[in-house]
């Protein structure tokens, strides 16, 4: 059996994506302070590399 390549990235179709980063949510997630310190990182690491980002937030004026 064969092992398949997987695609690498490439400049100019990736980007990272953050997903409901609101308070109210992460209050229920077990170790939130390391996800956010993670997701501070990968920020960073993005804006090094000149990689786009994207925040999403699914109703925040009721989770935010």
């Amino acid at each position: 059996m064969a092992l398949s390549k997987k695609p690498k990235m490439q400049e100019g179709s990736s980007v990272i994506v953050f997903m409901d980063m609101q308070s109210r949510l992460l209050n229920s997630i077990e170790h939130a302070d390391e996800l956010i310190e993670s997701c501070s990182i990968l920020a960073a690491c993005s804006k090094l590399l000149q990689m786009p980002s994207v925040l999403t937030e699914q109703v925040p004026e009721k989770l935010g």
